[in-house]
């Protein structure tokens, strides 16, 4: 989602439907200077309309509520301006107020009539931008005023979504609190988990497990929140979503482990962690239309840390998954040095203690604390495991 503070112009005016005169240009930049005294000047003497814009489709209005100035935007709303009139991205003056996280803007534009679940041109509404910059009394005014807590946008993200992606754990609380869903799902599948785990929020993850949230939940391409940690690197996330039982060799439709997404970033951390939680290194990917259309089909994780793969759709999201070469090959080396070795016996137990014995039934088992612990993924991956063996005394076997 773009920054909605980010389409506000600096003074001047379009060619098309911004008017192209001085009093115009003076009336932005006194907008945007907070020059009161000149923007009620123009308005009075019927030299500049407030409903005119300029280069990126904003009124003064917007202007004026981007920067809070309640004052300026009193005036502009007594001379009659569109106070739901959006700019070219389908903003409004509210969406900004919301963005800046400032009630009193907010509660101004509510109280004179703004469309509380105004919708910009991708559906975002107010309350987007006020779970996105983590404004609790934001959040909570617009509810109260009606605004619908799991409204979707074009690509089926509620507010929820975009808390949970800027780690607003408290936000988040409010939402879920107050009718959210946390296990909405976005068009792909996709939950607010998965934006949780794509910006390594562990306290908010763990939020949302508690209030209801499904950790091994898989979108419709077959991946996991696991997957997206690894990809983006968040090893302390890994390691949580494998203390509640996921597995790291759930593979993608195109047949992938998080081990894969870790190796092709090259997120050394994340690398070594799902080889040491039993990600196995001889999972091949398979025939998928992402594998044909990138070319990397029936390819391990070591191909994956290897290889760069590119499409010619430059609207493709492979475009901007550019990893360091150098971790990459980093990667590459620790999964060649896994490949030549045997799993220790302690992996072993580990995987197949956690293949067969529901996550809540671990601590029925009769394992030493240390031992527990480790399968529990609780221990450090280069935690060494020792064991006393009782010194059984008796006769030797014969040979026969």
């Amino acid at each position: 989602m773009s920054d909605v503070a980010s389409t506000t112009a600096t003074a001047g005016t379009s060619e098309g439907r911004a008017s192209n005169t001085a009093h115009a240009a003076e009336a932005f930049l006194a907008a945007e200077t907070g020059n009161i005294d000149t923007l009620r000047r123009l308005i009075n003497k019927g030299l500049f309309d407030p409903s005119t814009t300029n280069d990126q489709g904003c009124t003064v209005l917007y202007l004026l509520a981007n920067a809070g100035n309640v004052q300026g935007m009193k005036l502009v709303l007594d001379s009659g301006v569109d106070i739901d009139q959006d700019n070219i991205a389908g903003f409004s003056a509210l969406h900004v107020a919301a963005c800046t996280s400032n009630l009193q803007t907010v509660k101004l534009l509510v109280e004179r009539g703004a469309v509380v679940d105004k919708r910009s041109d991708e559906g975002f509404t107010p309350l987007c931008y006020a779970a996105e910059a983590g404004s609790d009394d934001v959040i909570k005014y617009f509810i109260k005023h009606g605004a619908d807590v799991d409204a979707r946008s074009m690509h089926g993200c509620t507010p929820l979504f975009h808390a949970a992606r800027c780690g607003h754990i408290n936000a988040a609380s409010t939402l879920i609190r107050l009718g959210g869903d946390p296990m909405a799902r976005a068009k792909d599948g996709a939950t607010p988990m998965f934006e949780a785990a794509r910006g390594g929020h562990i306290l908010c993850l763990t939020m949302l497990k508690r209030a209801g949230a499904d950790p091994f939940h898989q979108v419709d391409y077959g991946a996991t929140a696991m997957h997206i940690a690894a990809f983006n690197g968040h090893a302390d996330c890994v390691r949580l979503f494998a203390r509640w039982g996921c597995n790291p060799n759930t593979l993608t439709e195109e047949g992938c482990t998080a081990l894969h997404y870790a190796s092709y970033m090259g997120h050394v951390g994340c690398v070594k962690l799902l080889l040491s939680l039993g990600c196995s290194p001889w999972i091949r990917s398979t025939e998928s239309a992402w594998g044909r259309k990138h070319g990397n089909e029936n390819r391990l994780a070591l191909d994956y840390a290897r290889e760069q793969y590119r499409c010619s759709d430059l609207t493709c999201v492979c475009q901007s998954q550019v990893a360091d070469a150098n971790k990459k090959a980093e990667s590459a080396r620790v999964i060649q040095q896994a490949m030549q070795r045997l799993p220790s016996l302690a992996d072993r137990c580990r995987q197949l203690i956690r293949a067969t014995t529901p996550l809540d039934k671990l601590d029925t088992l009769p394992l030493p604390e240390q031992l527990l612990s480790y399968v529990k993924y609780e221990a450090e991956c280069e935690t060494t495991l020792t064991f006393t063996v009782p010194n059984c005394k008796g006769p030797k076997l014969q040979r026969p």
